[in-house]
């Protein structure tokens, strides 16, 4: 059986995940081919190469206000051709184009296609270029053999509008915790919240308008405590210079640290486990998941649908339904003045969580299962 998967972009978080898919579906006499455009591989050879790096060609685009990067797969249709895989799995709509080329050319060859998406976004109002392209939207889920879902939020909107065969993958970066990680975890979430001298704070993700790092800044500087906060950026991009004069202007530029985008575990890990608390203004999925994988609770707003789960129903942290800045500021010093046990209480349901639902080894379960029913 070979499985071709569609991604225009994969990123270094990603490599571990294909590298222990390729090996799995191995196992079972399933060959995997991933097509797309770049891949940041750094630091992983490959004794077999599976990936097929294709052409791509790139275009900012305004969405909803918001700027977004289109990534065009050309040579994606001959791609396939070529292969002749036995069932697709594919991007949804967030790769346009390209998920036109994968319903044509599964119309034409009669290939099944499984698409692998978060739904929609909560509270995020449908753009003027969503409503021009709902028709092909539609066809092209409605044609899909089934989802592959990101979080019962999504298997919930696929299966209710579009009455689609559901598999939850809960999207994750990490494997499963060990069980030495994960006592050495819990150990140090009971220790880092008695007596603290001061109180660290983490956002990690990409520096852009969506990310809203701005009002966390604004929030930050209304802030009155005995005990010093602190705020550690990780991440880069085109917004990190505003944000860094912001901090400036907000006179809390001492406070607040950018140490860029950092890849290397340990380096994270350093800055993890001292964190008392992670805060997600806006979009943001996977960040969540990876903040919590060190026991961290989290406050956030709307993501990718995975934040109810992770963050409401496990008790794992606040969830603000309209985030402002004066909210932020108010939550922030809610978790702060909350008794010791309570921070404990909801850091311990962060780790819990990861460990039994959001890791790579139920990402791997769900996506052989939906490929097995494909036959």
């Amino acid at each position: 059986m070979r499985v071709a998967v569609m991604q225009k972009t994969i990123c270094d978080y990603q490599m571990p995940y294909y590298l222990l898919l390729n090996d799995r579906l191995k196992n079972k006499k399933i060959e995997l081919r991933v097509f797309c455009g770049t891949t940041q591989d750094k630091g992983y050879t490959y004794e077999d190469t599976f990936f097929a790096r294709l052409f791509q060609m790139k275009f900012n685009v305004n969405v909803g206000g918001l700027q977004e990067k289109l990534v065009i797969l050309p040579s994606l249709f001959g791609a396939l051709k070529k292969y002749k895989p036995d069932v697709i799995i594919t991007e949804d709509i967030s790769a346009m184009p390209n998920c036109i080329t994968i319903l044509l050319y599964s119309k034409l060859f009669k290939i099944p296609y499984i698409i692998r998406g978060m739904g929609s976004i909560p509270n995020k109002k449908p753009s003027r270029l969503r409503f021009f392209l709902e028709p092909i939207i539609s066809k092209f889920r409605n044609s899909a053999h089934s989802i592959l879902c990101y979080s019962s939020y999504a298997r919930d909107y696929y299966s209710k509008k579009y009455n689609k065969k559901c598999h939850i993958a809960y999207n994750s970066a990490t494997t499963r915790h060990t069980e030495s990680e994960y006592k050495k975890i819990e150990a140090n979430i009971r220790s880092k919240y008695e007596k603290p001298d001061r109180y660290n704070i983490v956002f990690i993700g990409r520096l852009i308008p969506q990310k809203k790092v701005d009002l966390l800044l604004s929030a930050l500087a209304k802030i009155k405590t005995n005990i010093p906060i602190t705020l550690s950026i990780i991440g880069d991009g085109n917004a990190k210079n505003q944000l860094k004069e912001l901090s400036r202007q907000l006179n809390i530029s001492d406070r607040v640290d950018f140490p860029g985008g950092i890849t290397d575990r340990s380096e994270k890990a350093k800055i993890f486990m001292n964190a008392h608390l992670g805060v997600l203004p806006g979009l943001g999925g996977l960040a969540i998941q990876e903040m919590m994988w060190y026991g961290i609770p989290i406050i956030a707003s709307s993501a990718d649908g995975t934040e109810q789960e992770l963050i409401v129903q496990s008790d794992a942290g606040i969830y603000i339904d309209e985030m402002n800045e004066n909210k932020l500021s108010e939550e922030i010093q809610a978790f702060i003045n909350m008794p010791c046990e309570q921070k404990v209480s909801m850091a311990l349901n962060a780790l819990k969580v990861v460990y039994e639902k959001y890791n790579m080894n139920s990402m791997l379960d769900a996506f052989e299962k939906s490929v097995i029913t494909t036959n």
